[in-house]
């Protein structure tokens, strides 16, 4: 089948330049545009799903063992709006609304969703189900998709206050990889941030001592107790304190 597909004009009738070719092409396109050409299946499901205003039915892959065997499914109904970019890491994301049909059978109530086109194991459209949304949640989910980003959809926004040492501004600076922008700054070392929680601890935890969470309290305490759990794991049995020996 490629021999027959071979242009002898630029590949001099040669399966290995024609392959080298199609790899080098490949290889030159963005990383969305390269997860679009890998998910084609996927994505064509979803477009014609939107295209008629179907519903979804999938489930996600979620973390698996070193074998490959996944850990646990969870499952879906989808009512779709579109697929979009996350600008910063270049992911393909499904967004809409959605409830999830827990273990027992019962079907969660609708929110809404993003999931990475990378993490859905299964889809397929629902002839029968209508996905049609109405102007108020498509203008609701495109604000929140404004505002937040396609990764950070489902999260609530927070008011978080950040210091900074002068080594953990320069990694503000330095690292965009799902940077939340700052609204404005107390001091020099101290700024204010509207974001998602899961933002927050996503892009900061690895800032270590160069970024300490002041605000709010129920946040501060999420970094102390992953900072301990991670340090409790360097401590021999004696060191550890009795609550978490």
């Amino acid at each position: 089948i490629l021999e027959e597909s071979i242009d002898d004009k630029f590949y001099e009738g040669s399966l290995g330049l024609y392959l080298k070719g199609i790899f080098e092409e490949y290889a030159r396109k963005p990383y969305d545009e390269r997860e679009k050409i890998f998910f084609k299946q996927t994505l064509n499901i979803i477009r014609l799903s939107i295209a008629q205003k179907k519903r979804l039915k999938l489930s996600l892959k979620e973390k698996g063992y070193a074998d490959g065997s996944i850990r646990m499914e969870r499952k879906f109904y989808v009512s779709p709006h579109s697929v979009v970019v996350d600008k910063t890491s270049k992911f393909n994301y499904l967004v809409g609304f959605a409830q999830e049909i827990l273990p027992n059978g019962e079907i969660a109530e609708e929110r809404m969703v993003s999931f990475r086109i990378a993490r859905i194991n299964q889809i397929r459209m629902m002839s029968s189900k209508s996905g049609r949304l109405t102007l108020i949640k498509q203008r609701t989910l495109e604000q929140e998709l404004a505002s937040k980003g396609p990764q950070f959809l489902s999260g609530d926004i927070i008011e978080a206050v950040v210091r900074f040492t002068e080594k953990g501004i320069e990694n503000y600076q330095r690292q965009i990889n799902m940077r939340p922008q700052y609204t404005r700054k107390i001091d020099d070392y101290t700024y204010v941030f509207h974001c998602p929680e899961v933002q927050m601890i996503y892009y900061f935890f690895k800032f270590g001592r160069d970024a300490t969470i002041l605000a709010p309290e129920s946040l501060r305490e999420k970094f102390r107790q992953r900072y301990q759990s991670a340090l409790n794991n360097y401590l021999d049995e004696k060191q550890k304190p009795e609550s978490i020996a």
